[in-house]
């Protein structure tokens, strides 16, 4: 009997598992054979076990990531392309991410989390990064909710021939946590173990594997999707003005994620460039792009990374963009992107995007990612990302030019020019706010 669990185990990509081998998972096994020893277990270790407040406030040491940019990193215009920007920004958001929520692992019944990237609330592009030059990335934890934490990311692009330094990129992440797949299904099996005794473990072990393979939470993209996720160790604030600071940004990103739940089934159809449209038009300009996610496209957990997805969509939006101002453009900013659903290996993206609003010298692009799965026989998509961009056309100069006026032919857009430029006067009023403030502080 040992040595037919022992395959299984193998078999299922568990066997190899420490935790398995070592601590409480042991008596799958003694259960079968008969104790070997004495030992305390508990059969479900997972947060929701733990109450918060008896976690200990902690202070995770800031991620710190550098990378020489070479010419593989660049775009068309010789500069570093934002797709490989945005990659490495996210993979500096998930390390601090893992840190913290990993500080009290094996500690009061707490399994390994494995954080996942669910929203980002801004990005800025300030500077271009050039080929040669050293990225350096720092990412923070600034506030943590009860299942998710939010990381704010700066890039400095370093010459290391000048000895200089300037400050390139800003972002604000919103990351989930939830359990790894391998405590989640062990500790399972310990359970099935002493409730259901050896005769009916084995057929039981079948029906809870296939419903843990169908369902899609061993990844978090947002609480709409999956309802538990690990919670999040408290951190310690410098004042109680940052801690209530921070929470208003959660309360709002949490609003917004909810009024926005609607876009999660609409679905767009693929819809190749109209040559035929009027220039300036949204269906002139409008780009799609399909992608097949292969194993490089994914994490630990065979999912796309956000990093990868980012990078498609900046991509989609640049297209959209050059088309519109029949130009050279580069990325200035980056919205309101929500990671509605995990993207598979072996799945398709469809990646597409359309200009939704213009003003004298930006463009807003919106982009959305469907997945699509191919199941028995039949397809299926479902609306897994959604973003907006911000672009500028460059001059010959490097300095950004005037950009031709969108042309809205139907109400739906118009409806959607209007959005557009209320989000556009709502980020210039925070622009001019923090100019003020900055302009305060220097003078006190």
């Amino acid at each position: 009997m040992e040595a037919v669990l022992s395959r299984f185990f193998k078999y299922s990509q568990i066997f190899s598992s420490s935790r398995f081998i070592l601590g409480h998972h042991r008596f799958v096994y003694d259960k079968f054979l008969g104790p070997t020893a004495t030992t305390t277990h508990r059969l479900f270790s997972t947060s929701s076990r733990t109450n918060r407040s008896k976690m200990a406030a902690c202070s995770t040491s800031p991620a710190i990531v550098s990378r020489i940019m070479r010419p593989d990193d660049a775009n068309i215009s010789g500069n570093v392309h934002g797709g490989n920007i945005l990659k490495m920004i996210e993979e500096a958001g998930i390390i601090v991410s893992a840190r913290h929520c990993n500080r009290y692992a094996g500690e009061e019944g707490r399994d390994p989390c494995a954080p996942s990237l669910v929203r980002i609330e801004r990005m800025d592009f300030l500077q271009p990064m050039h080929v040669g030059e050293v990225a350096q990335l720092q990412a923070d934890v600034t506030f943590t909710g009860p299942h998710s934490l939010e990381v704010q990311v700066q890039v400095w692009a370093e010459n290391v021939l000048k000895g200089s330094k300037r400050l390139t990129n800003k972002a604000t992440l919103w990351c989930s946590s939830h359990v790894t797949w391998e405590s989640r299904v062990t500790s399972l099996f310990a359970f099935m173990c002493c409730a259901t005794g050896k005769e009916s473990f084995l057929c039981s072990v079948s029906l809870v594997l296939r419903s843990f393979l169908s369902r899609p939470h061993r990844y978090v993209p947002v609480s709409t999707v999956v309802k538990t996720t690990a919670e999040v160790p408290p951190m310690i604030y410098q004042s109680e003005q940052a801690r209530e600071a921070g929470q208003k940004r959660y309360n709002y990103q949490k609003a917004h994620r909810e009024e926005n739940d609607h876009v999660v089934n609409n679905v767009l159809e693929h819809r190749p460039m109209d040559l035929e449209a009027e220039p300036h038009t949204v269906r002139y300009s409008q780009s799609s792009l399909i992608h097949l996610v292969n194993p490089s496209d994914t994490a630990i957990h065979g999912f796309a990374t956000g990093g990868c997805t980012l990078k498609l969509m900046d991509e989609v939006a640049g297209i959209t963009a050059a088309r519109h101002a029949r130009n050279r453009v580069v990325t200035a900013s980056i919205e309101a992107t929500n990671f509605h659903r995990p993207v598979p290996k072996g799945s398709l993206m469809h990646l597409m995007g359309r200009i939704t609003f213009t003003s004298g010298r930006t463009m807003e692009i919106e982009v959305v990612v469907d997945l699509e799965k191919m199941t028995n026989g039949g397809v299926t998509k479902e609306r897994a990302v959604t973003s907006f961009f911000t672009f500028v056309s460059l001059g010959a100069d490097g300095k950004p030019i005037p950009i031709p006026p969108l042309k809205v032919t139907t109400e739906d857009e118009r409806s959607r020019f209007e959005e557009g430029k209320g989000r556009y006067e709502r980020k210039k009023a925070e622009r001019e706010g923090a100019k003020k403030m900055e302009t305060q502080i220097h003078q006190n």
